[in-house]
């Protein structure tokens, strides 16, 4: 499924250069923010062949990630005398996303409408009321395919993919018309599992 999605969303870049365009920019009005990392976003329970392949492009994402603090996966292990074995996998419970957003407010309403598909306020007759969380509350969550650019300027063959992810946190930002940096959105995930994967399969 993620090979597919995969090319589906390089085929759409191929076609319009948005993903190329925008890193250009963001690098030319960050000259210090040169390698960027591509995170695309789509819901885990995406079907292509219920939406069809021409609305592909609307269900996926792509943000750019200024860092990214995460753990992987591990072991643990119980000791029998003077021998430790394998007890159970440990799996990674949160990530931490440092997002570059835009004039547009691009990351933050896409935050916002993410948020919503957990828990959202009601409203009566236009009065703000309480928070109701959504029925199915696996449609909130995405997967994430994170691609690290290397210093020559060409994407990694490691990359990151992240399953289960939903929308946890996000940290205070600082708007300031003086700073000349980009705004980073610090947002916290849950997650289900984070694996290594190279773009012809999984690594883990």
């Amino acid at each position: 499924m993620a090979n597919a999605v995969l090319t589906a969303k390089k085929a759409a870049d191929a076609l319009a250069l948005p993903t190329l365009a925008a890193k250009e920019l963001l690098q030319i009005f960050s000259p210090q923010n040169k390698n960027l990392f591509e995170m695309i976003l789509y819901p885990e329970n995406l079907s292509v062949s219920a939406i069809g392949w021409a609305a592909l492009d609307t269900a996926m994402t792509t943000v750019f990630i200024q860092s990214i603090d995460m753990n992987f996966f591990g072991i643990e292990y119980e000791r029998y005398n003077h021998e430790q074995g394998a007890k159970d996998i440990v799996y990674p419970e949160e990530a931490t996303l440092h997002l570059i957003d835009n004039e547009e407010a691009f990351v933050r309403l896409y935050l916002q409408k993410w948020m919503a598909d957990t828990v959202a306020l009601r409203t009566f007759s236009g009065i703000p009321g309480d928070y109701v969380f959504a029925n199915n509350q696996d449609a909130a969550k995405k997967t994430a395919i994170i691609i690290p650019q290397m210093g020559t300027g060409l994407p990694s063959l490691c990359w990151i993919r992240i399953d289960g992810m939903r929308f946890k946190s996000m940290e205070s930002i600082t708007l300031a018309q003086d700073s000349g940096e980009p705004l980073i959105i610090s947002v916290q995930v849950a997650v289900d599992n984070v694996s290594l994967m190279s773009p012809i399969g999984s690594l883990l």
